[in-house]
């Protein structure tokens, strides 16, 4: 018998399938004890309760009247008023709640720099610091306005790597 741990790639699922693999996870943020978002490279944002063995999928279903404008979930962040906020490339940024799924979608005609989304992350005024493969967006959460940086304002960089971004305890973000 061998001490070492198997990763588990199949989680049990309630109803018409035995189990589910989460197999183009990107990102996970944990809603509370045994309920996850886990945001995926095809699939959307996915909701999996571990307890109910249950999978909800938010994604680009024409159907709904709230979704996502694309699959490829690049970030999942909470912000310090506890509302989520999800990135994807090629749809901006959406806002979701737990009760109702994708509650707003914000994209480059409200002011986000572009919607090829990279990373997100909260600093400690309460602005959503947003990289793109071609810039940064700061959005000011209290008033919804953004403030667009690339190259015509000394960033350097040209593109930036999806899933990477850091606030640093100094109050310093990497993106």
């Amino acid at each position: 018998m061998s001490d070492k741990k198997e990763l588990q790639k199949r989680f049990p699922v309630n109803g018409g399938k035995d189990s589910c693999l989460f197999a183009s996870s990107r990102c996970i943020l944990k809603l509370r004890d045994g309920v996850m978002l886990i945001g995926s490279r095809n699939d959307g944002l996915i909701k999996y309760d571990v307890n109910r063995e249950e999978v909800v999928y938010y994604d680009t279903d024409e159907k709904e009247p709230h979704r996502l404008l694309n699959n490829y979930v690049t970030g999942i962040v909470r912000d310090s008023s506890g509302r989520i906020w999800i990135g994807t490339f090629g749809g901006g940024i959406a806002l979701y709640e737990e009760e109702k799924g994708i509650v707003k979608t914000v994209t480059k005609e409200q002011g986000l720099i572009e919607n090829d989304i990279c990373s997100i992350v909260e600093d400690s005024d309460n602005n959503l610091w947003i990289s793109a493969s071609n810039g940064i967006s700061k959005y000011n959460l209290k008033t919804e306005e953004f403030t667009n940086y690339n190259s015509l304002n000394g960033i350097g960089v040209y593109e930036f790597t999806p899933h990477s971004g850091l606030l640093l305890p100094n109050g310093e973000n990497l993106l």
